[in-house]
């Protein structure tokens, strides 16, 4: 296949499409005018990048990405959703979980063993996915998503390159696409029939952030140091990490470094958002002391939750007590670990001061990414007018003096609510998703 030039792929349900035209190469191996644009032989597996690249391998090996094709949970609505379109929803969802799988035509439109799929496929969202990257590309859309690339010998990123000997591969700077948000818009940006459904992208070039040149993904996503970034190479006073740190952490047994995953999305969510308590310190026996929470997106340069927000739960905990006795709750969870809205099934509706940023899906009671039709959102955009929210919460207290009142405030985050994943068939995954507390606050409130 030529590597003379970018080629853009698109992956559309059902199938591959292949989008350059005018793409000059070698005329004695073009791509077959009705099949997949690439080999898989035309990628390089990650791990063949180890030896020299041992630091970013290891970073990639425990991240998100190398994650991608692996998650249970993935797999369940993916197949879940093939089942109930009838496979019309093609590459809709692998497309942006394993790219080489969908533009070498090795995962079909059907439910499949994902541990059948060729090494390279299972790698997810590996080395050459990014690095054979040339231009930033439109957000994925219902028609799947749109990548340019030219995997081979030359290797693009954001440093110079440098002569490593014979039998390495070439290197190729390209610190315009390497160095800014737009190289993430094509996997972090869901179009679904003019619905925009995730939506972090646009949430970050709609925001002041994206005037500011260090206010970009990989600011936040992929922070810098200084070192080699191969074991021959120069000294090189940036580089970045490769653990893509976001908010989900695997799910599974033996996934390479889970602790240290799980303490890098804690150290990310603890600076995400500004968190401000104000109450009274003295309030009367028997009247009511008025709890004010605030909660500001000023940090982050995309909404919270962003992504898969319908997935992501950030909410306020209270707890009053006074004594033995609890005055005031809301934000705890039932039995099941489940907030006690709409959707828990021990106490629906039970906590109707519950303070929580998430989003819905519209259109209908089996609702899915693939066919909703909107979405409603209760997110913190980014230094935007609806940046900061506060609720009051009235807490009774005693009607006799005596003991303050103990006030513990909570602002918590998890990825993965525990009723869906039970709703998808997975209830011994439940106990393994963390909740993060991004903010705490402890009070006391005297009684006269």
């Amino acid at each position: 296949m030529s590597r003379g030039c970018s080629r853009r792929i698109a992956a559309l349900l059902g199938a591959v499409l292949l989008l350059a035209a005018g793409c000059g190469g070698d005329s004695s191996s073009p791509p077959p005018p009705d099949g997949p644009p690439f080999a898989l032989s035309d990628f390089s597996a990650p791990e063949t990048c180890a030896g020299c690249h041992p630091n970013h391998y290891a970073e990639w090996s425990s991240s998100m990405h190398a994650y991608a094709f692996k998650d249970p949970v993935f797999f369940a609505m993916n197949f879940a959703e093939l089942e109930r379109t009838n496979g019309e929803l093609g590459q809709f969802c692998i497309g942006c979980h394993t790219p080489i799988g969908t533009l070498t035509g090795t995962t079909p439109d059907r439910p499949f063993d994902p541990e059948s799929m060729p090494a390279i496929v299972q790698a997810g969202i590996s080395c050459d996915v990014c690095h054979s990257m040339t231009a930033a590309t439109p957000g994925a859309t219902e028609d799947g998503v749109e990548l340019a690339l030219d995997p081979g010998d030359t290797k693009y990123g954001p440093l110079p390159p440098f002569d490593a000997g014979p039998g390495v591969h070439k290197g190729e700077q390209n610190l315009e696409l390497f160095a800014n948000s737009g190289i993430c818009r094509a996997c972090h940006n869901l179009t679904v029939r003019g619905n925009g459904l995730e939506r972090t992208f646009e949430e970050w070039e709609n925001s002041i952030f994206a005037s500011r040149p260090d206010k970009h993904c990989q600011g936040c996503h992929m922070p810098s140091y200084a070192g080699r970034a191969a074991t021959n190479g120069p000294e090189r006073p940036t580089l970045h990490r490769h653990w893509f740190t976001g908010v989900d952490v695997a799910l599974t047994d033996g996934f390479p470094d889970h602790e240290g995953n799980v303490e890098r999305v804690r150290a990310l969510l603890a600076d995400a958002v500004t968190f401000a308590v104000d109450a009274p310190a003295v309030v009367a026996a028997g009247d009511t002391a008025e709890v004010r929470v605030t909660v500001t997106n000023d940090r982050t340069g995309h909404a919270i939750p962003s992504g898969t927000s319908f997935s992501r739960q950030m909410w306020v905990e209270i707890v009053a007590v006074s004594a033995a006795d609890t005055l005031y709750r809301s934000g705890d969870v039932d039995a099941n670990g489940d907030l006690r809205d709409a959707n828990s099934a021990l106490e629906p509706d039970a906590d109707p001061d519950l303070m929580l940023f998430t989003s819905v899906l519209e259109g209908g009671d089996d609702v899915t990414v693939f066919t909703a039709t909107g979405i409603r959102e209760s997110m913190l955009q980014p230094l935007a007018p609806d940046d900061s929210r506060t609720q009051v919460y009235r807490v009774p207290v005693p009607a006799a003096a005596g003991a303050p009142v103990a006030v513990s405030i909570r602002l918590r985050f998890r990825p993965l609510p525990p009723y869906k994943v039970r709703a998808l068939g997975l209830p011994e995954l439940v106990a393994r998703i963390p909740i993060f507390d991004m903010e705490t606050a402890d009070l006391a409130i005297a009684l006269r």
